[in-house]
C-alpha cells in the first residue's frame, strides 16, 4: 500500500504531485523489502526527484529490488515478476536489457491479474511485431526467401505467444 501511495504521489494521480511523500513512502515500503518500491526508490535517486541526485544509490536500491524480486519471484509474486521484467525492460540492477527476458517476466505477472505486466507485456510484443515487419518487408524488398522464411517462423512464434482476450 505505501508503494502504492507513494506512486500516486509522484505522478499526481488522485493526489497532488509531491517528489517528497513520494520519496519518503517508498523509502518506508523499501525499508520492509518491497522489491517494487526498492526499484522506483532507485528511478528517484537516478532522477534527483524528492532527494538529491545519487546514481550509486540509485544502483544500489536496483541491486536490492533484483536480489528481493528473483527472491519473490520464485513465490510467484506478480509484483516481483512484474519488478523483475521492468528491470529486464531497461537493463537495471544486476540485469542487461532484455526485451525477450522482460517480456517472460511480464507474462508471468500478467498470469495473476497485474495489470501493469499486461500493458507492459502488450507494448514490447507490439514492439517486437514492429521490428519483424520491417525484417519481413526487408526480405521482400531483397528477395531473400531463407530471410522472409526465418521472419515468418519468428512472426509465428510472438503471435503464438500473444495473450488472448477472456
Amino acid at each position: 500500500a505505501q508503494c502504492s501511495l507513494a506512486w500516486m504521489h509522484y505522478e499526481g494521480q488522485g493526489v497532488e504531485q509531491d517528489n517528497q511523500q513520494a520519496f519518503e513512502w517508498l523509502e518506508s515500503a523499501a525499508e520492509q523489502r518491497n522489491s517494487l518500491a526498492q526499484m522506483r526508490l532507485g528511478v528517484l535517486y537516478m532522477k534527483g526527484h524528492g532527494t538529491p541526485k545519487d546514481t550509486a544509490k540509485a544502483e544500489e536500491c536496483y541491486k536490492q529490488a533484483f536480489s528481493q524480486a528473483l527472491a519473490d519471484a520464485s513465490q510467484k509474486d506478480a509484483e516481483a515478476q512484474y519488478a523483475l521484467g521492468w528491470m529486464h525492460e531497461y537493463g537495471l540492477g544486476k540485469v542487461q536489457q532484455d526485451s525477450k527476458q522482460a517480456i517472460e517476466y511480464y507474462q508471468r505477472a500478467a498470469q495473476h491479474g497485474h495489470i501493469a505486466a499486461q500493458q507492459a507485456w502488450h507494448k514490447l510484443q507490439l514492439a517486437q511485431l514492429a521490428q519483424l515487419a520491417q525484417l519481413l518487408q526487408q526480405a521482400a524488398a531483397d528477395r531473400d526467401d531463407a530471410a522472409r522464411a526465418a521472419t515468418r517462423r519468428a512472426l509465428r512464434e510472438l503471435v503464438s505467444a500473444a495473450p488472448t482476450a477472456e
